[in-house]
């Protein structure tokens, strides 16, 4: 039967659209369990859903929105909403999963499911079956003579298959960083260049976590209405602000410990307000926030996660929707932030004391230099971060105003400009190349034409433990530079790279079970600041010290004063 279309609208003539997308989530979605949405016990997302029904409406363009999310809290049946919603407004959605697997589960078991469903889904089916998909493609749905494609993201094929107005990548923490940027390209061509990431976050500083903090970082903000008490963040004072009252788990105030009710209490307030006129929108949206979600559960994984680190990692990303990478992400903000107890500014100028630079290279080179402390602590003193077409000139500038030593350059990608290096510094430069599983940097002559220079080789992963373990040590054994309002942008960059060295389980050819750095990620500080360290090992500068750092009790006197003072100082 043909059916009659409003060209401006292009949707079926007499169709009744819902008028906004919070009306939508209540009218047309289902959970997988065909269970009606409501935001009764989930009233967080409401300030969302209009948030998300102001960008469509009025086409706002570029926004990208963000939920750092917990588990169990309605992230995938919202978007799964949101992308049926989408098409009410002439827009074309890709959804994106980690993987085909994903995408085809969620394709059969939510999304079509969730279209037969609706009334106004089902009405608005191009071929008038009502079936919630194309017969040509399973995920491919039509509604509304727009689309809403389905794909993981898992390679970059499905990256760059097809044009949308709206990308949502759902689990975005379990999506490949370089397949994410590649199919931002999707939407160029749009009038309004949505996008959407929402995911439990894994990992401090990446994946998700890394894009709410480069939003507006949003919070949930209660005030207790018996006392005043205000700017209360429940996942930031777990697990003081939860109580039992009457026998019963509840959310108190952690000044007058009354209990309140979550959502009537509270509002979202930006961390970063400036960055809301940027259309960067991030929310983090634990699970204490979300009365859906039973408070007796979550303090129930709580008390079983108490006694082991991994449990507690995932307890704080599912429930506290606050990244932790548990023993597989050796360096975390509270790792970083030991390594900055003694304040100090970054500097280029010479020292007296020996130093060490280290250079990551690629299109974008990076660079980092240390100095050794006389009590064998190392002291990152600059941080660069350079186009490739100058890393000669300018690493050798560095090298000279900073007084180094001993240097570490990446032998790849950039073979040329990394042996003209060598050649001018022939016995204080090695080009590093990672092979093997040596625990300890080896050193080779080489030869190009003619000219000699010489190479280190060590095991990716054991250097890479070497380091991490020396960066995390507490006492601290490596200082930062001071990193605040004041300090260069580029110190940002250096935590955001260090928190990526994280690892990964997986399998050898003998079926064990073995932990890998990851590869292919946004870690170049990480391996410039290993590079320095190398140096100073190659070069002998550690035997000068050792007999330093071997007396630990000089170095945990000064922590323990350093700690004391900052206790003082209302520190922690």
């Amino acid at each position: 039967m043909m059916m009659s279309w409003d060209a401006k609208r292009l949707l079926p003539a007499g169709a009744q659209r819902p008028k906004t997308v919070a009306e939508f989530f209540e009218r047309e979605v289902t959970s997988d369990r065909g269970e009606a949405f409501s935001f009764v016990g989930r009233e967080v997302w409401r300030p969302i859903a209009a948030q998300l029904n102001d960008v469509v409406q009025r086409g706002i363009q570029d926004v990208s929105l963000d939920v750092l999310a917990g588990a169990q809290i309605g992230k995938s049946t919202l978007m799964c909403g949101f992308a049926g919603a989408l098409p009410a407004w002439g827009q074309n959605v890709i959804y994106f999963l980690p993987n085909d697997k994903l995408a085809d589960r969620f394709s059969d078991t939510r999304f079509a499911p969730m279209v037969a469903r609706s009334g106004w889904m089902r009405a608005n089916r191009a071929d008038g079956t009502g079936s919630g998909r194309e017969v040509s493609n399973k995920n491919l749905h039509s509604v509304a003579g727009r689309w809403v494609y389905i794909l993981g993201l898992e390679t970059v094929t499905n990256a760059i298959s097809i044009q949308a107005d709206v990308l949502i990548y759902d689990e975005a923490d379990l999506i490949s960083g370089a397949n994410l940027e590649w199919s931002a390209d999707r939407i160029d061509a749009s009038k309004l260049r949505l996008q959407l990431g929402i995911s439990v976050g894994m990992v401090q500083g990446a994946g998700i976590d890394e894009r709410y903090q480069r939003g507006c970082q949003y919070v949930w903000s209660v005030k207790c209405p018996a006392c005043g008490k205000d700017d209360q963040v429940l996942e930031e004072l777990f697990p003081a602000c939860i109580e039992k009252v009457g026998g019963e788990w509840a959310r108190v105030c952690v000044k007058c410990r009354k209990p309140y009710d979550v959502e009537t209490g509270g509002r979202w307030v930006a961390r970063v307000a400036g960055r809301e006129k940027e259309r960067h929108y991030s929310y983090r949206i634990p699970q204490l926030i979300v009365p859906a979600v039973a408070l007796g559960g979550v303090m129930k994984k709580w008390d079983r996660a108490k006694s082991k680190r991994s449990r507690m990692a995932k307890f704080r990303c599912s429930s506290l929707a606050m990244p932790d990478g548990g023993d597989l992400q050796p360096i975390t903000d509270q790792v970083l932030m030991r390594c900055r107890m003694e304040p100090y500014a970054m500097a280029l100028a010479p020292g007296s004391l020996p130093r060490y630079s280290g250079t990551d290279c690629g299109d974008l080179v990076h660079y980092a230099c240390h100095e050794v402390l006389p009590d064998g602590r190392r002291r990152y003193v600059y941080f660069e971060e350079m186009d490739s077409d100058s890393m000669v000139e300018r690493i050798e500038h560095l090298d000279t105003t900073l007084g180094v030593v001993a240097r570490v350059v990446d032998s790849k990608p950039l073979r040329t400009e990394s042996r003209r290096l060598a050649y001018a510094r022939p016995n204080a430069t090695w080009l590093l190349d990672f092979s093997g599983d040596a625990t300890e940097p080896e050193e080779h002559e080489d030869e190009h034409y003619g000219k000699v220079f010489y190479r280190a080789t060590v095991g990716r992963d054991a250097a890479l433990d070497d380091f991490t373990s020396a960066v995390a040590a507490e006492p601290p054994l490596f200082l930062l530079p001071t990193n605040d309002a004041a300090s260069a942008p580029i110190l940002d960059l250096v935590d955001q790279h260090l928190k990526r060295l994280t690892k990964v389980r997986t399998e050898d050819a003998r079926g064990n079970t073995v932990e890998r750095y990851v590869t292919a990620v946004a870690n170049h500080f990480g391996f410039a600041m290993l590079s320095s360290y190398l140096a100073e090992q190659l070069s002998g500068g550690a035997e000068h010290s050792e007999h330093e750092i071997s007396q630990p009790a000089v170095v945990a006197d000064r922590w323990q004063r350093i700690r004391s003072r900052d206790l003082l100082e209302g520190y922690d």
